[in-house]
């Protein structure tokens, strides 16, 4: 199994992420002023996860931490 860990502070402005739809995704986000947005992911508990997915062979652990600004998470 592939294990991937990735951190993201926005401090100010708009930031995307793309992630692929294929594999486990593990999520964490907390805002400050702006938003943050998951498309394609679904919350359960204090996480977000990728549904369908958790069984892959790859997984993504994101961190994610907001600003000032807006966060998009999509998953394509």
């Amino acid at each position: 199994r592939g294990i991937m860990t990735c951190a993201c502070m926005a401090r100010v402005g708009e930031a995307t992420i793309r992630l692929p739809k294929d594999v486990a995704i593990k999520a964490e986000a907390r805002g400050g002023i702006g938003d943050i947005d998951m498309h394609g992911l679904e919350k359960r508990g204090n996480r977000w996860v990728n549904p369908g997915h958790e069984d892959a062979p790859v997984t993504i652990h994101l961190d994610v931490a907001g600003g000032v600004g807006s966060i998009r998470v999509l998953t394509e």
